[in-house]
């Protein structure tokens, strides 16, 4: 019993500072009208969307990560434990939503990216899927420059 309110709880947790989060970039967007579009570079992508939960320097650590079920993985690490080779469209995939990503209960915890980037744009009018892809491949072009070297 006690799990289940755990679960429910950290749920609502991270429902509630995606709320907050959200909240704040509506607000600076009324504030500053050059905001209103996604961010254009892959490093203001992943602090918005990305380094809440994983951290700014990717290693799991974010400010959101207590509200997630299970540790989240060292993004600097991928490479490593991938064999020495970056898992770029396992990746792909599982930014986008297409794969998905269980918890202990069995739903998906990390947003579907591809379908919030989408979305997104909708809200603007602009944004085709080769520009979601795009924006994936951006993300996937850091996260494989944030790779630690083999020890």
């Amino acid at each position: 019993m006690y799990h289940k309110k755990a679960m429910l709880l950290t749920g609502a947790g991270v429902a509630a500072m995606l709320i907050i989060q959200m909240a704040a970039v509506v607000a600076a967007q009324d504030e500053d009208p050059s905001t209103t579009s996604p961010p254009r570079s892959a490093e203001a992508a992943f602090a918005l969307y990305c380094a809440p939960c994983h951290g700014e320097d990717g290693r799991g650590n974010g400010p959101l990560a207590f509200a997630v079920s299970k540790p989240l993985p060292d993004l600097t690490t991928l490479t490593m434990r991938n064999g020495g080779s970056f898992p770029r469209e396992r990746l792909a995939r599982l930014i986008d939503g297409r794969d998905d990503i269980k918890a202990h209960t069995g739903e998906r915890e990390m947003p579907a990216w591809g379908e919030w980037f989408k979305l997104e744009g909708e809200g603007l009018g602009s944004m085709d899927e080769e520009e979601v892809r795009m924006r994936i491949e951006k993300l996937l072009d850091l996260l494989e420059s944030m790779q630690q070297e083999n020890p």
